[in-house]
């Protein structure tokens, strides 16, 4: 009945379309708006482009559907009133019922539209109009409606969003400069990292669309980069894979002698060095932890050819023993008449320094409270740490150092700061990203993400997951490949070397430890051969260099500290015990 109803009404609206009743009724069966008044360009079967009546800026959502779109809302709308009037009149208490149900469902969904209605406002007020109200004048937009030129859907900065499109002026193309400052404007104003842009001027409408770039992929472990570790050359890292899905490599010989790596707590420092690590020793490389935490890499104590210093002390003589290694390595190069790189002078050498800002610290202290009136203020260790960061690449010595804030103090002066040429951040400020890498502006975002680097070389940061090795993986990696170089010699002894005799081209031995030191310094005879004194030996053996005269003479100087001859110790050690023994009995 209903369906003959409507039937007959349009048979009506055709045939009377000039009376005003049927005028209406026509309009409304066809979708037309009711006043006569055109207001947008739709027609039947088309929605609506654009505004044809020029005192309306903006169009209502319901002028821009097309005709058949609003008539069926029209028809169903009259239609379900018809129908709920005959089923009340006839079954009022199912229709109720119905009723009831469809009124919840109007609710639900009129509820809903507000929320994405508010949704939309939000993003309109918050990322469109301050957008458009900054890039209208470089793209010569004089309009108070933003999407007559620009488009920014909800979700433009997802990953696999849509992105941001801009009609452009078709002069534009002349105008390099102002199309720089475009990309600029857009993603200052919606907060966009790094993006890909596309311009498109030869199109019938030139437009400009920027997109997020992609994402580096969530996770990188061993498998991942396998093959680029094997054709690795010598002196080159992989670090991890960028977001393009590009390996991401530092080469210590070509591109930067040392690697900065400056992180907050969590974000991932040890497990970088450990990948750094762990390819050195799959190359044969020799490499040495310094770690004051002492607990940052423990699968490296079950790898040979690793040296593990944690006491402050231990790396304090560590430290001044590696600068005097580096020195050896140089009276190599200065006899070797072939090439400097090709030079013979041993094993490549990785020094892996946790902690830089709590071991600066430890180190100094360490050296005030042991230094004698006449020894520097400064520790040596930490000019013997300078001595690597400044000339360690050519002697294929090379420091891997973390810190949590990399100040030029923490790494021995804003010149020892600029041998690391390859700089690693993650969980950064920005007060650590001005001081490290100013050179690259915008910043860019940090993130919360496991593993997600930002790699600095050359003045470009590189977003990049960077490897994550298991310890298990890390062992596995470092015992394969190249045998494992041969034990380097305890901590605190001197390193020693064949030297090269005159008009020929022997290669010195490589360093061995000494069965026991010729030369000692106080802090090490107070444990050996002056350990009988008891109580705080260190300061006793002070005293009776200032006191007594028959104390040993000093022999050398290890960096800024005074050795002395074992022997000469033990023996005057002998003759004191003798002299307390005979004055017991008088006494």
């Amino acid at each position: 009945m209903v369906l003959g109803i409507l039937s007959v009404g349009i048979v009506l609206a055709v045939l009377f379309t000039g009376t005003k009743p049927f005028r209406w009724a026509g309009r409304f069966l066809a979708g037309r708006p009711m006043d006569g008044r055109r207001r947008t360009d739709a027609t039947f079967r088309h929605r609506a482009t654009r505004s044809v009546d020029h005192r309306i800026t903006r169009p209502s959502r319901w002028s821009m559907l097309a005709g058949w779109h609003r008539s069926a809302v029209r028809v169903g709308v009259l239609g379900w009133g018809i129908l709920t009037g005959v089923g009340m009149l006839r079954h009022s208490t199912p229709m109720l019922a119905v009723a009831a149900l469809a009124t919840a469902s109007c609710a639900a969904a009129a509820s809903w539209r507000a929320h994405v209605g508010w949704g939309r406002w939000q993003h309109h007020r918050r990322i469109v109009r301050p957008l458009h109200a900054s890039l209208a004048p470089l793209v010569g937009r004089h309009t108070a409606n933003p999407a007559d030129y620009l488009t920014i859907p909800r979700g433009y900065d997802a990953e696999d969003g849509p992105g941001v499109r801009v009609d452009v002026p078709d002069d534009l193309v002349a105008e390099p400069g102002r199309q720089a400052l475009i990309v600029q404007t857009v993603k200052a104003r919606t907060g966009l990292g790094d993006v890909d842009v596309t311009w498109r001027l030869a199109s019938t409408t030139p437009h400009v669309l920027i997109k997020p770039a992609p994402q580096a992929p969530k996770r990188v472990g061993l498998v991942d980069v396998a093959a680029a570790i094997a054709a690795a050359p010598d002196g080159a890292v992989v670090l991890g894979i960028d977001p393009r899905r590009k390996i991401v490599t530092t080469d210590v010989d070509a591109e930067s002698p040392h690697i900065l790596v400056s992180a907050g707590s969590g974000a991932g420092k040890s497990v970088l060095v450990r990948a750094v690590a762990a390819q050195g020793l799959h190359k044969g490389h020799r490499v040495t932890f310094l770690d004051p935490k002492r607990v940052s890499h423990r699968w490296a104590r079950q790898v040979g050819g690793v040296r593990y210093l944690a006491d402050t002390e231990s790396i304090h003589h560590e430290l001044i023993e590696l600068a005097a290694e580096g020195d050896r390595r140089f009276s190599i190069i200065e006899r070797w008449d072939g090439p400097e790189d090709e030079a013979p002078v041993g094993d490549r050498w990785w020094i892996a320094i946790e902690e830089m800002n709590t071991l600066r610290e430890r180190l100094q202290q360490w050296w005030e409270a042991n230094r004698t009136k006449d020894d520097p203020k400064r520790s040596p260790a930490v000019v013997a740490l300078g001595e690597l960061l400044f000339m360690g690449r050519q002697a294929r010595m090379h420091v891997c150092a973390v810190a949590q804030m990399a100040t030029a103090q923490a790494l021995g002066g804003p010149a020892a700061r600029e041998n690391f040429s390859t700089r690693c951040l993650a969980r950064y400020t920005m007060n650590a990203w001005r001081m490290l890498v100013p050179e690259v502006w915008p910043m860019p975002k940090t993130t919360k993400h496991r593993g997600r680097w930002q790699i600095v070389q050359a003045g470009t940061a590189t977003p990049t997951q960077v490897v994550f090795l298991t310890e298990a993986e890390a062992i596995d990696l470092a015992t394969s490949g190249r045998p494992a170089p041969a034990p380097s010699p305890e901590p605190g002894r001197r390193l020693r070397s064949v030297p090269v005799g005159e008009g020929t081209t022997d290669t010195p031995a490589a360093p061995t430890p000494m069965p026991t030191p010729a030369l000692v310094g106080l802090s090490e005879a107070a444990e050996t051969v002056c350990a009988a004194l008891g109580g705080n030996v260190v300061e006793k053996l002070r005293n009776a260099r200032k006191t007594d005269a028959g104390f040993p003479t000093a022999r050398g100087r290890r960096g800024r500290e005074n050795l002395y001859d074992a022997q000469e110790l033990a023996s005057w050690m002998r003759n004191r015990q003798r002299a307390i023994e005979t004055e017991s009995p008088a006494g």
